[in-house]
């Protein structure tokens, strides 16, 4: 019994929806409709009986964005990431309450409170289309020869996946970061004298 109460204190909210009905689960900030609860920021609240969720604020979509992390059987690592319209894979949604100073911010956070294994589940599936860009012109092309063969390699992916009529996601996002230009201020970080935040991805 000590055990499975310890569990249980580990949600720091516990947000449960009477029977019949369903609970729609909000940032502080979001004007979203319907919604019976508002998490603030850092925020954990359970989804049935053993999955907890982590509110990561994502603000610059819009200034109320936030993220759903589902965090491990360890209580501290973010398995997987809904990311709204904070990421896709190529890319992000449009800074329409933000600037480019709050995605990069954003990508910084996102990166940082997750690891590489961690599976991203965009809010838009927008692969093929914005993995091009990096082809065209419209995106940076990656100049590392391992961070473009992993371009190559998610465009591929994409492509195959749609041909054959399943999704592109989720993505992982120790391979995102190679070539998502919007980790850019990582790269720069992992570039600079002294600073390398993770070796095994920026070297």
């Amino acid at each position: 019994a000590a055990a499975a109460d310890a569990a249980d204190d580990a949600a720091d909210a516990r947000l449960a929806a009477t029977p019949g009905e369903i609970a729609v689960v909000a940032g502080e900030n979001e004007p979203v409709k319907h919604v019976t609860h508002r998490a603030a920021d850092g925020a954990r609240f359970r989804v049935g009986a053993t999955l907890d969720v982590e509110v990561v604020p994502a603000p610059c979509h819009t200034k109320g964005h936030v993220m759903f992390g589902l965090v491990g059987a360890d209580g501290a690592r973010i398995e997987a990431l809904f990311t709204g319209d904070a990421l896709f894979c190529g890319g992000c949604g449009a800074p329409f309450e933000g600037d480019a100073k709050d995605v990069a911010r954003n990508f910084r956070a996102l990166y940082h409170r997750c690891d590489e294994a961690t599976l991203l589940f965009p809010g838009h599936e927008y692969s093929e289309t914005l993995l091009l860009e990096y082809f065209g012109g419209s995106q940076p092309t990656p100049w590392a020869p391992a961070h473009f063969s992993a371009l190559c390699h998610a465009l591929q992916r994409a492509r195959d996946c749609r041909a054959h009529d399943r999704p592109s996601v989720p993505v992982i996002l120790g391979k995102e970061v190679l070539y998502n230009q919007h980790f850019a201020s990582l790269h720069a970080a992992a570039a600079a004298p002294g600073g390398n935040p993770r070796p095994r991805t920026f070297a």
